[in-house]
């Protein structure tokens, strides 16, 4: 469950007041909707504006926001000011549930491994009543702890040699994010961004020998291609897939050069014609 956290002294800042008192209510409504609603679908912040049409909003509501200086304004909508400030970020939200997910399978598989063989299927040594951990937190609570943040963010070894970083680059979890938000872009859902996404760029670079660029690269080609956006929809199908998705791509951008009609271009041909190959790609010897 994610939160939209609004401090105490709102409804007397200054910010709050400067709006006329005829809209303040309205306006006040639509930004805590729309906070809930950032908070919900972890958008850091932005609004898109056909949220704002279909949560019925007159759009004068949000440009007393904006003179507010509450929101401002952008290309596709409007940002919560100073939103990382006050809320969680996406990446914090999503670095949070995976620790909480691995807390949870790590007690289950020790409860299982210690499970005795009576009836009642109590642990070994410990009350019938009693299973030795504490339960979860309140989910009333009004402000859930907030993970830490950092340029890196950790993570547990899946490797039995324990030979895969334990703490992830900014480069990594950029990438991450940046695939997710394509995925969403073209209308598909993403599940949980955290260790096997993180674990899986992090060896596509350390392992596999691929610069930051050279993957963003054929993932932004990935996502605009229309057979491969519905087939490749998270990290490990990526780098799964790296090699023949490259060598695709690079043959694309290759055929790109020859002179051509571009009235005979398809909609993915033109928006694919707006990427240029990374000169360094040239991994394991591959060069343009």
């Amino acid at each position: 469950m994610a939160w939209f956290k609004v401090d105490d002294g709102f409804s007397t800042s200054p910010k709050v007041l400067s709006i006329p008192r005829s809209s303040r209510m309205a306006a006040v409504g639509l930004w805590t909707i729309a906070g809930t609603w950032c908070a919900k679908h972890l958008t850091d912040g932005h609004v898109p504006n056909f949220m704002i049409d279909e949560w019925g909003a007159d759009e004068s509501l949000a440009v007393a926001l904006v003179k507010a200086g509450l929101w401002v304004e952008d290309a596709e909508g409007y940002v919560f000011h100073d939103w990382s400030d006050y809320q969680p970020s996406r990446l914090e939200v999503n670095a949070n549930r995976e620790k909480e997910r691995q807390r949870k399978e790590s007690y289950r598989a020790k409860k299982g491994a210690n499970q005795s063989d009576s009836p009642s299927g109590t642990t070994v040594g410990q009350e019938e009543s009693s299973h030795g951990v504490s339960g979860p937190p309140d989910p009333t609570h009004p402000d859930p702890s907030r993970p830490s943040t950092s340029d890196e963010v950790e993570g547990s070894s899946s490797e039995p040699d324990g030979s895969d970083a334990k703490r992830f680059s900014a480069d990594v979890i950029r990438l991450c994010d940046t695939l997710a938000e394509l995925v969403r872009l073209n209308g598909n859902k993403v599940g949980v961004v955290g260790t096997t996404w993180w674990l899986s760029c992090d060896r596509l670079i350390r392992l596999d020998g691929y610069t930051a660029k050279q993957i963003e690269w054929v993932m932004q080609w990935s996502q605009q291609n229309e057979f491969w956006q519905s087939n490749v929809m998270s990290m490990p199908k990526l780098r799964e897939k790296f090699d023949q998705l490259k060598t695709k791509a690079m043959q694309e951008a290759a055929a790109r050069k020859q002179p051509q009609d571009a009235r005979k271009q398809t909609p993915t041909e033109r928006a694919l014609s707006t990427l240029s190959l990374p000169t360094d790609f040239g991994p394991k010897g591959i060069t343009s």
